[in-house]
């Protein structure tokens, strides 16, 4: 009971301190209006656009160097498109809006079965913001469950829970939100397993499966495959390794395991289940057996990012979209702080050391995948895996194992400051003196770089003579902090080990400019680049890493070798600075003069810390830390709200249409040069035949591909369909409607849209505003049939009849299929309209007028799971001009229904949900039993 009692005020008190941090750190989002949407930060969503082409988001740059689109024109859309269908009680499981339809449920990044996911779509736009932040803190409260459990103290397990919940992983991919939804569910999955590994109990079996499933869901399954290994194989080395028991109880406990995880599966279902049955209709960039999985290895000089985030923390604002920078092929950083950590545990002895070479020896793993070593990276080769092509879909797992490894070296600490007794205090004296050389020395670099950052913000920013002045500093800063770091250490026995991380610290700040040769722009070196902010910016991150990597050491030095103080407060400053460290790295897109603000206060903070034990007294030690702490909360908030311009304003980005967009929304449109970034369509409840996807369906693919496109698109680009102009093949979208406009017109684009004057053929200039709009006179019907077809066997015949016959797509059209296809009635005519007279989401119904036997076709995208009835009788639907739905009609009228029936996903409901029926009886069983026991 006293135990237990302990847990809880634990878990209060940890609670209590990642809200408090997160409210701190996200000051501006959770109280000042501001958002982390990506879309915000996007142009292309607002009611007007310029007539510019070229769109550069400079009213919000971004720091974060990292791919902003994914969530932008992926995620965003079609959670609003989601949420605005739930709210009508509506599931929505095909999407019309999207590529002429796509499937919603069976993409590989499912926006509609997670059920965090849904309360955020379903919960009114203000607040997603918070579910966002919630994110941060479900992974740092289960980290830190999961570390009590395992037997940590207090200190040690919020550290775990801060490295992982606001590290590299979560943070800089947190509007991503098919990642850090496996990165908050992936410690409940571990707690689940680290229960069934103490102790086989039916509610800890459905706790561990339940977890489970929810982490198959949770995202991309390219995430779950890492996590879902590194959770069973934890639980298998637990089982294995706990001690006192005997082989028949570890085979009990591994038998639930798998029994667990069967059960997990089950649950989970509706997420895979579905896609596998219909693979065969799909295109992907990775297919099973592929070399993806060894493709795309990380450069070496980005590894120091890692340790340094703020050598990948700079502006980028050299192209439209944002480029990834590095961070795709790290999935995230570490800093220094939790590394000393796991350094420092190598050389002590513990009664857990198994655990910690284990989850670090998984976080070493995943990186040696990640740099392309040889044996390790051939992983990459397993089914399954070999569909991971970037090493940031590992991030969440090394990020957790690194601290959790990080978790377990600072209890290693805590034991060895418990064995040996802190060192005499210095004489007064010395402590007078140097008390006041810090102070002169604070005083000086804060006086000296608040002025820097007043020049290079206000008077002369981006000039060649403030860059000079910053670069100077950088040097003499690095140079002289470095010198002062190793006479001050030189005498210590652990000198060497910090004079090594400061030379690495130095080498990564100095091996900065090779991290630019990997990245895709126009330039190879600093001196190429022309926009003189982005130079700043990249020396900021620069001086941030140089200065901020050497405090942290400074602090480290200071608290393991002269220990004036009891060590209470010793495991303080070092938890003090991992939250510095931890606080510092989380960025929001700040600009640079408010960044340089940012690097003051972290670190005067940190030398607060470094010289802690001189500062105090013993009497006022504890008030010292109060008031302390106090002033530098104070302070982070105010540099926060200094930063609010550089965030943009919350609103819902989707929340109408944009006043170009006048007619019917049955009606499909088309935006050239990025006009109405394609996704946006489902938000806006606009059909629009371009499309943003981690999955397409194959023969749409291929119609997209080879009839609407002059050219495929690189294989890197295959799943976006945008109209802006292709800049590595050079050719203009509007180009390509010039040549092939037939295929267009039988897509059933009525109005091309775009932000200047373009030469389309057989249109009409309707309004001549900042945005044109062009009618396309020559559209095809949505739906009309056809009286002359030609048999092909499959849909490669059917695309290459296609892209010889465009001329007669009016008069004539293609069927794939063998048995029920009858023969044409006539040669040739032309095509009768038939009128849709409702279109839904799920059901689709036209009244049609056949005047001979014909071929009616609806240009929707073809899917094995819709279902027609004609005139309420039961018919078949053949694949149609290579993509569409096709239906043969006898002469006269029919009324011809076309009805979404996935038979496979409403079977995998039924086993989902009974599976958790069976859960709840049990526990309810359970309960009922023990209340008559104790009767």
């Amino acid at each position: 009971m006293v135990l237990l009692e302990n847990f809880k005020k634990d878990l209060l008190k940890g609670s209590l301190a990642y809200l408090i941090l997160i409210c701190i750190i996200y000051f501006p989002i959770v109280f000042c209006g501001k958002t982390l949407s990506t879309a915000a930060r996007y142009p292309w969503f607002k009611q007007s656009l310029p007539v510019k082409v070229s769109v550069i988001p400079v009213m919000h740059p971004s720091t974060f160097n990292v791919d902003l689109a994914s969530p932008a024109a992926f995620e965003e859309p079609i959670d609003n498109f989601i949420g605005d269908h739930l709210k009508k009680g509506i599931f929505p499981m095909w999407n019309p809006f999207l590529a002429c339809g796509t499937v919603v449920q069976e993409q590989f990044s499912t926006r509609s079965l997670f059920p965090y996911q849904l309360l955020q779509n379903f919960c009114p736009y203000v607040l997603n913001d918070f579910f966002l932040l919630g994110r941060l803190f479900f992974a740092a409260i289960g980290v830190f469950i999961f570390l009590k459990i395992f037997g940590l103290k207090f200190y040690s397990a919020f550290c775990g829970g801060l490295a992982y919940g606001f590290g590299g992983a979560m943070t800089v991919f947190l509007t991503l939100t098919q990642m850090s939804n496996v990165g908050m569910v992936l410690p409940y999955a571990l707690i689940g397993s680290e229960l069934l590994s103490l102790k086989r109990t039916l509610p800890r079996l459905i706790f561990y499966s339940i977890a489970v499933a929810l982490l198959v869901m949770a995202g991309q399954p390219e995430v779950a495959f890492y996590a879902l290994l590194f959770v069973f194989s934890y639980a298998v080395f637990r089982m294995i390794t706990i001690k006192d028991e005997s082989q028949s109880a570890v085979i009990k406990k591994l038998g639930s395991l798998f029994f667990g995880t069967g059960l997990a599966l089950l649950i989970s279902s509706p997420f895979f289940i579905p896609f596998l049955a219909t693979y065969d209709q799909y295109y992907h960039l990775h297919p099973y057996g592929g070399t993806q999985g060894i493709e795309t290895a990380t450069p070496l000089v980005n590894f120091w990012a890692i340790f340094m985030p703020g050598l990948l923390r700079w502006r980028s604002e050299l192209t439209p979209i944002t480029i990834n920078a590095g961070w795709d092929c790290l999935g995230g950083y570490v800093g220094i702080t939790s590394t000393i950590f796991i350094i420092m545990a190598f050389a002590k002895r513990w009664w857990a050391r198994q655990a910690y070479l284990f989850f670090f020896g998984w976080a070493g793993f995943l990186l040696f995948k990640n740099m392309g070593l040889p044996v390790i990276s051939w992983i990459g080769k397993l089914p399954i895996f070999d569909q991971v092509w970037t090493p940031r879909w590992t991030g969440v797992v090394w990020n957790l194992s690194w601290a959790l490894a990080a978790a377990l070296g600072l209890e290693v600490l805590a034991c060895w400051f418990n064995e040996n007794p802190g060192y005499a205090s210095w004489s007064s004296k010395a402590n007078k003196k140097l008390v006041l050389i810090i102070k002169i020395f604070i005083i000086v670099l804060i006086v000296l770089l608040t002025s820097l950052s007043w020049i290079m913000a206000v008077v002369k920013p981006g000039s060649s003579s403030s860059l000079r002045l910053f670069i100077s500093w950088v040097s003499f800063i690095i140079t002289v902090s470095s010198v002062a770091l190793f006479v001050y250490l030189r005498r210590d026995k652990i000198s060497w080990l910090f004079l090594f991380l400061a030379l690495g610290v130095a080498c990564g700040i100095f091996n900065f400019e090779s991290q630019l040769l990997h990245i895709d722009y126009s330039f190879k070196h600093l001196a190429q680049v022309k926009n003189k902010l982005v130079i700043l910016s990249m020396h900021q991150g620069i001086l941030s890493s140089a200065v901020f990597g050497l405090s942290i050491l400074l602090v480290f030095a200071r608290a393991l070798k002269n220990r004036a103080i009891d060590k209470e407060k010793l495991i303080l400053m070092l938890v003090g600075a991992m939250t510095i460290e931890t606080m510092f790295h989380v960025t929001l897109g700040y600009d640079e003069a408010i960044r340089f603000s940012r690097l003051l206060l972290y670190f005067t903070g940190l030398l607060y810390l470094a010289f802690y034990p001189v500062f105090l007294s013993p009497r006022k030690s504890k008030d010292e830390l109060k008031y302390a702490l106090c002033l530098f909360i104070a302070a982070a908030v105010l540099v926060r709200f200094i930063g609010l311009s550089a965030l943009p304003d919350r609103r819902n980005v989707f929340k109408q249409s944009p006043e170009y967009l006048p007619f019917g929304r049955s009606e499909r449109i088309m935006g050239i040069r990025g006009l109405i970034f394609p996704n946006a369509s489902a938000a806006f409840g606009i059909q629009d035949i371009r499309s943003i996807d981690s999955v397409s369906l194959k023969r749409y693919q291929l119609f997209k591909d080879y009839c609407l496109l002059t050219k495929p698109p690189p294989k890197h680009q295959s799943l976006w369909f945008t109209g802006v102009i292709d800049s590595s093949l050079m050719i203009d979208i509007a180009e390509n409607i010039r040549q092939r406009h037939y295929f267009y017109d039988l897509a059933g684009v009525s109005n091309y849209f775009s932000p200047q004057y373009e030469l389309l053929p057989r249109t009409k200039l309707l309004n001549d505003g900042m945005i044109k709009n062009y009618q396309n006179l020559a559209v095809m019907p949505r739906a009309f049939v056809v009286y002359y077809w030609k048999k092909v066997p499959n849909a490669q015949d059917a695309l290459i009849w296609l892209s010889q016959n465009g001329p007669v797509l009016r008069l004539e059209a293609v069927v794939e299929g063998g048995a029920g296809i009858p023969e044409p009635g006539k040669e040739s005519g032309d095509l009768t309209p038939a009128k849709i007279k409702a279109h839904n989401l799920h059901s689709v119904i036209v009244e049609a007028q056949a005047d001979a036997p014909g071929l009616l076709i609806l240009t929707d995208t073809y899917h094995s799971n819709w279902r027609v009835t004609v005139d309420g009788k039961p018919g078949k639907i053949f694949p149609a001009d290579l993509c569409f739905r096709g239906v043969f009609l006898d002469p006269g009228k029919h009324e011809v229904k076309f009805i979404y029936f996935p038979q496979v996903f409403y079977i995998c409901i039924s086993v989902s949900a009974l599976t958790l029926l069976i859960f709840i009886l049990s526990i309810f069983y359970l309960v009922i039993k023990r209340r008559i026991a104790k009767t």
